[in-house]
């Protein structure tokens, strides 16, 4: 068996919007430390995403001196996002979860409102969220950040490369969201990973991911290509879904780093 490599990290500080590649990443229970932290929620206190607005992917998070700035990419105009547990307590939807969570300043949310021609409000998973992990798939009480289902999301390299082996036009795995990318093995390997150590740290596989049609949104410029759910559907259908990387859950804190190696253990 070659040996798997983790060759990408990624972090979400905002749900649906882009992503930040780093070489270390601290894990908790909820996700990476900053990954899907914070939402914008529509004046119903439901969730917002690429789905129904894909200028999202023109928003680019960034940490200046420890705290996140947002930077809408079409005007080149930013605003800074504090990391604090203050603000209005608020009930939220995402999915099937209904919680209260905590809304940011009416600055922020004017912010956004203006560059979405929507009327939206950005909220904050801190200390006094409560959004619980289901337990059909992995057992525990367990915290969960504002991702769709599943702390973690494992793509592997050599599964992309098939795909793209199907496609007129290959795509990156920023299409996926990934947390972490690997490299070595073979196709779809990761299907079959139960247990495995990135480091000192262990991970436990809960189920393969279901895609949706933001795989087929271009993560630069938010223009879309129905070509690629298509092509996939064509030949990862499992249980009427179209499936690629794995959602998995990390069994203890620490860090993992690029280069680190993934060992299966079952």
């Amino acid at each position: 068996m070659n040996d798997i490599t983790v060759t990408q990290l990624w972090i979400y500080p905002v749900k649906s919007m882009r992503g930040i590649s780093v070489k270390n990443a601290l894990v908790e229970e909820k996700g990476f430390v900053h990954d899907r932290r914070w939402m914008l929620v529509d004046r119903q206190g439901k969730f917002i995403t690429q789905r129904k607005y894909p200028v999202l992917t023109q928003f680019q998070p960034d940490f200046v001196d420890g705290q996140l700035q947002i930077t809408f990419l079409r005007d080149k105009s930013s605003i800074a996002i504090p990391d604090s547990e203050e603000g209005e307590t608020v009930s939220v939807e995402l999915w099937d979860d209904t919680f209260t969570t905590t809304k940011l300043d009416s600055e922020i949310n004017a912010w956004f409102s203006e560059k979405l021609d929507l009327e939206c409000f950005l909220v904050h998973n801190n200390q006094s969220t409560h959004r619980k992990l289901s337990e059909k798939y992995v057992a525990g009480d367990r915290d969960l950040s504002f991702a769709d289902g599943y702390p973690y999301l494992l793509a592997n390299e050599a599964s992309l490369k098939e795909l793209n082996s199907k496609l007129n036009k290959p795509v990156n795995i920023d299409r996926f969201r990934p947390n972490i990318v690997v490299s070595g093995n073979y196709p779809f390997a990761e299907d079959r990973w139960q247990k495995f150590t990135i480091g000192e740290i262990p991970f436990l596989f809960a189920k393969p991911c279901p895609r949706c049609v933001v795989i087929d949104i271009d993560q630069s410029t938010g223009a879309s290509d129905p070509e690629i759910l298509k092509t996939l559907a064509s030949f990862r259908m499992m249980e009427n879904k179209v499936m690629f990387g794995i959602n998995i859950v990390a069994l203890k804190k620490g860090g993992i780093s690029l280069g680190e190696k993934l060992k299966l253990n079952g």
